[in-house]
């Protein structure tokens, strides 16, 4: 006997059974977002960050005005500071306050660098096609925007090799670019990285740019490292770090 074809009447029967079992269409099921996180962290583009509008873009702006009001002995232009926290959050693992007004920055994501540059190679590859001097424009203007990371980079690679010098030995996670707009927010990031950090056993590493700041990490259960550092920019940088609670209970 050939089967009969499914009517209306079947389907809304089929679908009154799911729904009655829990069966949630695959567009209403909420993202939970990783399992630490969820309630307190945004980490990459989760329901909860959307429904605020809480982007990239947004966090980029935080992290660029939070540095322009820290000063600084050159400072950059705002756009300019923008750009690179933008690119900053697009290649590094980054942490958000749920208010989207503090963020800082974690490791960095090898596929999204990749990612990137062959994505800008394309760019400057598919312009040049069409018009050289674009083409050219579009690779001087890229130069212009990496050349004063990479200058301030270079200039302080001394230094940093002296800081990583007093890390303590074993893995860990570098915490930095912290930056907040929004008072407490960043006090909240922070102590709910330290939360994630218990959990999943990470020493976290991050550099304190003054005493001030060096006593406000020692409140998360940060220790210094060793003495202060001085960076070339000028004053002194403290290698801070804090262990895990769970391998001091270990």
């Amino acid at each position: 006997m050939p089967p009969r074809s499914l009517t209306m009447a079947d389907w809304d029967t089929c679908l009154e059974v799911k729904r009655a079992a829990g069966w949630q269409p695959f567009w209403k099921v909420k993202s939970t977002g990783p399992p630490a996180l969820s309630d307190r962290l945004l980490g990459g583009r989760t329901e909860e960050e959307e429904t605020r509008g809480k982007s990239v873009r947004r966090l980029a702006s935080v992290q660029a005005r939070a540095f322009q009001s820290a000063g600084g002995s050159a400072p950059r232009p705002l756009f300019l500071s923008t750009a690179v926290a933008l690119v900053g959050l697009e290649v590094y693992e980054w942490r958000a306050h749920p208010s989207g007004r503090a963020v800082c920055l974690l490791w960095l994501r090898p596929l999204r660098c990749l990612g990137w540059s062959a994505a800008l190679a394309l760019l400057i590859c598919a312009v040049g096609v069409v018009s050289a001097p674009a083409g050219a424009a579009v690779a001087a203007a890229l130069a212009v925007l990496a050349l004063s990371p990479a200058v301030r980079a270079v200039r302080a690679g001394p230094a940093r090799r002296r800081l990583s010098a007093l890390t303590p030995p074993g893995p860990h996670v570098y915490v930095h670019s912290l930056a907040s707009t929004l008072p407490g927010a960043g006090a909240e990031l922070l102590r709910a990285l330290t939360e994630e950090a218990d959990e999943n056993g990470w020493s976290l590493v991050l550099d304190a740019s003054n005493e001030k700041l060096a006593q406000y990490y020692r409140d998360f259960g940060f220790v210094a490292a060793g003495e202060g550092v001085e960076m070339p920019g000028g004053g002194s940088h403290i290698r801070m770090w804090r262990r895990a609670r769970v391998q001091d209970e270990s």
